[in-house]
This record gives C-alpha cells, sequence and structure tokens, in this order.
C-alpha cells in the first residue's frame, strides 16, 4: 500500500493498481481477469469509443453484463468522455429522461464490435496519451419517492473522495480485505462508489453472476468464490435474503460487512453478528449527488453503534441541518456543503431528515416519505421496521390509502394474524402509528438495489 494518495486522475488511480499488481486477479463474474488482463482490454475499448466518438462527447451504458460495464467506464474514463449510467432503458421515465440528451452520440448496449475481446492495435496508446481527466460521471437516482432524477458527479469529486477516504487510516475493511464481493449494481452511485473504493486498494472484486432465484445470495453457494470473499457490501434487503439461507453458508475468510443504500436496522444487525461473531461491519451514509460515502462507521458488536446515527463524517464535508417550519434548530433536512470543482462550492440538501445528537446526527427518514395522519407526522420506515421484526413477516409497506385510512402491505407465507400485529405494535409504537388496514401481499415491489417504491 503507497503512503501517499498521488493520482492526479481515474485512469492514473487504476494505472497504478496495474503497476503494482499486474498479476492479481481484479475482476471477477463467470471468468477472472487479472489487473493487467483487464487494463489490456479496457485500452482495447478506449481505442475502439474514440474511433466511433472522435469528438469524445458523452456516452450513455446500457450494458446488462456488469464485468462487462465495469470495463467500458475504465475506457469512458481513459478516454476522457462523460458518462451516463442506465439502470433500464426501456423504463419510460428513463427514455424520456434520455431524450434531454440529444447530443448522446452513442449507446452502448455491449454487443459492440470493438468490445470484443482483442490486443490493442498499433498507435491506439499515442491515441490516449493527451486526454485529461475531464470525464464526468451521470447517475439517474433511484426514483423510489417519484420519477428518477438525474445527477452529475464530477471527475474531481470522485478523486476528491477517493483522496479523503484513502487517508482515513483508520478504515480497516480499506486495508485488511484483498477479495470483496460487491452486491449492488455497478450503475448505482453505492456500487460504483464501492468498486472505485476498492480497486485504489488493489483488491480482487468479485460481482453477482447472472440473475437467479435469490438473486446475488447465489453466487455465495458457489465454494470456490465463498472460499475467497473476504468483505461483503450490500444494501439491507440483500442482507435480509441472506438471512433465510446463511445456515447453509460456509464463508471462512469474511471479515467485513459493509451496509449502504438504504437505512439499516438494528435487528437486521444483530441476527448477523449472531451468524458471523467475528466480523466486522460499517454502515455508510451517502447520496447520489456525492460519489462517495458522507459519513461511514466500523463497529464489531452492537453495543458499539446505532446504524441510525452519523457521527464519522469525512473532512472533505461539512453537515448541518435545514430547519423545518414545523421543527426547530435541532431537527430538519441534512444538508452537506462541499466542492464539486476546484474552488466551486455547493450545499446539498439529502431530502433525509434528521435530528441533532450530541456531536453527531440521528437519521429520521426520507423527507418525501414522512405525511400527515390524525394531525401527526407519520415516519411508515418506523413503523415497518417494528413491523419485520415479527414472525413471519418477511418485508412490509405502510402508507396512506386513497380512502384516508393507515394500510399496510405485508410479505407473509400464511394469512395475516391482524389481532396479534396490532397487539405486537402497540408494545413498540403509539396507538396512531397502528395501521387501521391491512393487506397480504406477495411481493413488495422494489428497486433494482431492493429499496420499497414508495409512489
Amino acid at each position: 500500500m503507497p503512503t501517499v494518495f498521488d493520482a492526479n486522475s481515474l485512469p492514473a488511480l487504476f494505472r497504478q493498481q496495474v503497476d503494482r499488481f499486474p498479476d492479481h486477479p481484479y475482476i471477477t463474474k463467470e471468468k477472472t481477469f487479472t489487473y493487467q488482463e483487464s487494463d489490456r482490454i479496457i485500452r482495447h475499448i478506449a481505442a475502439g469509443l474514440i474511433a466511433v466518438n472522435p469528438e469524445r462527447k458523452m456516452v450513455a451504458l446500457n450494458i446488462p453484463c456488469h464485468q462487462q460495464l465495469l470495463f467500458v467506464f475504465w475506457a469512458c474514463m481513459l478516454a476522457g468522455m462523460d458518462v451516463l449510467l442506465l439502470p433500464d432503458l426501456h423504463e419510460t421515465a428513463l427514455e424520456q429522461d434520455l431524450a434531454a440528451f440529444p447530443h448522446i452520440p452513442l449507446v452502448i448496449t455491449g454487443k459492440e464490435d470493438f468490445l470484443q475481446p482483442g490486443a490493442a492495435g498499433p498507435g491506439e496508446e499515442a491515441s490516449l496519451a493527451d486526454v485529461g481527466p475531464v470525464a464526468a460521471v451521470y447517475f439517474f437516482s433511484s426514483g423510489t419517492t417519484g420519477k428518477p432524477k438525474l445527477i452529475c458527479n464530477t471527475h474531481y469529486q470522485l478523486l476528491a473522495a477517493l483522496r479523503c477516504l484513502y487517508n482515513q487510516r483508520q478504515l480497516h475493511y480499506l486495508q485488511d480485505c484483498k477479495t470483496v464481493y460487491i452486491t449492488p449494481p455497478l450503475f448505482h452511485s453505492y456500487g460504483l462508489s464501492a468498486m472505485l473504493e476498492y480497486t485504489m486498494m488493489g483488491a480482487a472484486i468479485i460481482l453477482p453472476r447472472e440473475r437467479a432465484l435469490l438473486g446475488p445470495v447465489t453466487t455465495l453457494f458457489h465454494p470456490a468464490t465463498a472460499a475467497v470473499i473476504e468483505a461483503i457490501e450490500g444494501v439491507p434487503y440483500f442482507y435480509r435474503q441472506l438471512k433465510s439461507v446463511v445456515s447453509r453458508l460456509k464463508l471462512p475468510r469474511l471479515k467485513h460487512i459493509g451496509f449502504g443504500g438504504d437505512a439499516v436496522d438494528t435487528g437486521l444487525t444483530g441476527w448477523l453478528q449472531e451468524a458471523f461473531p467475528e466480523v466486522r461491519y460499517s454502515v455508510r451514509y451517502g447520496i447520489t449527488e456525492i460519489p462517495s460515502v458522507i459519513a461511514i462507521q466500523e463497529f464489531v458488536t452492537g453495543e458499539d453503534i446505532n446504524p441510525a446515527y452519523l457521527t464519522s463524517w469525512l473532512p472533505v464535508y461539512q453537515l448541518s441541518v435545514q430547519a423545518e417550519e414545523e421543527g426547530t434548530g435541532d431537527t430538519g433536512v441534512l444538508c452537506v456543503t462541499t466542492e464539486t470543482d476546484a474552488g466551486v462550492v455547493v450545499t446539498i440538501p439529502t431530502g433525509d431528515v434528521v435530528s441533532r445528537r450530541g456531536t453527531g446526527f440521528y437519521l429520521e427518514g426520507r423527507s418525501t416519505v414522512f405525511f400527515k395522519y390524525k394531525g401527526f407526522r407519520i415516519n411508515p420506515v418506523r413503523i415497518e421496521t417494528v413491523l419485520n421484526t415479527f414472525d413471519g413477516i418477511q418485508a412490509s409497506r405502510v402508507y396512506l390509502g386513497e380512502n384516508g385510512k393507515l394500510q399496510a402491505a405485508c410479505e407473509s407465507a400464511v394469512a395475516l394474524p391482524v389481532a396479534a400485529l396490532q397487539a405486537y405494535l402497540v408494545q413498540y409504537l403509539p396507538a396512531y402509528m397502528v395501521p387501521d388496514e391491512w393487506l397480504q401481499v406477495p411481493v413488495i415491489k422494489r428497486t433494482a438495489t431492493g429499496k420499497i417504491v414508495r409512489f
């Protein structure tokens, strides 16, 4: 591990790892490629991109294979092309948003001839030499509370965030784990930032195999893969899926479990700690507008941390509270102040409601999720967290119905014991937070990263 973060661009950061670990595995899906093999593929693709897009305009990526997506992403960075990451071009909302980019000359789907394996031809290295660190990355937000919005992460932001994380020497997950299983998709800000962080440390990255019944959990049933995994990064929904099969898994080298992408409840961390008592844990907090974590906390036991409590945020970010009309100065929307480019300072409202607790902030939930009921401001996530601890409830969604009643939809294999559920909730919640109407559903609608779709 070098003592100084001396990369001045993302391509230079990747090249450092190629020079340090040429024969080490870099990326594994069905097949494994070393850092050196990956570098050759990336340079070949970058030359092909320049040939078909000589003006180096923005490129949209709609590539279902995430190993290929990773190669093309790095190739775009090397070629100096802005990247628009598309989760699903066929969704109506995204098609409409893509129409706002008439200047995009190229949408890469993974089937293009120049993406096929092959060595770079004469002169291709030279054609890349004059590219500066100019590429930016565009995401669509998950759209859990409405239409997805477009977010831009500048190259400066990406590199500054990585440099800051690198300097946080106490983060064990970056120093100690050489093989990581990244379960969030790479078109998601969490998946991409985790990929960049572990690449920065020269780690081997494993991606989920093709879609299966249990989703990313399926990959853990491959003995050769499970035997080498030292860290896992995943959203809470992934770990809830893991719970049903954890007794059948063997992960002998697992050192770290990372959470991100959604709220984490203590019940979830509790059973994981029982299943993996020797493992360190971390909870990261971030927003799509920021290309890496804003706050991250590591812990060993449940007594060490409350997953909803933000205390250890990175020095490049300043956190503040924008008071709501009905709140005080200690409660409101969390805001993050940071640089988007050198000397350009912006303050971004995160959309998350927090309250000050000592030297930190306690996450209450997304401001767009709250609603008024019986004169009270309701956070449905608080109700769902309790509901999901009831035996037999796999997942739940609480919402205000069109008839004005508080309703709960629950995933359950058996008929809902409504009276028992109501009695259970009143032990932990005020009476006004107990749903009036109940609905048993086969599945709660979620995004690709496991977040509940609210609207």
